[in-house]
């Protein structure tokens, strides 16, 4: 069987021609699949900000808001 092949048996079972049919289940199915998208990458964060991951993104971003501040020069520029 060629991948061709393959593909238009996909197409043609009952449960592909019912989704083609349908006016909702498609955007059902996308919709879920989009919720289910955003759930797993806001728990990937959740989980890398527990886990201390986040913790040197977190100190280049004070450090930013120091220097934007005009408290601190960066550690990486050479004083003048």
């Amino acid at each position: 069987m060629s991948i061709l092949q393959i593909c238009e048996w996909i197409g043609n079972t009952s449960v592909s021609v019912g989704i083609r049919e349908s006016i909702w289940t498609y955007p059902i199915i996308e919709s879920l699949h989009s919720v289910g998208i955003a759930l797993f990458i806001g728990l990937l964060l959740i989980w890398l900000t527990a886990s201390g991951v986040t913790r040197p993104i977190n100190s280049v971003a004070e450090m930013l808001k120091k220097e934007r501040a005009g408290r601190e020069r960066p550690s990486i520029i050479a004083a003048e």
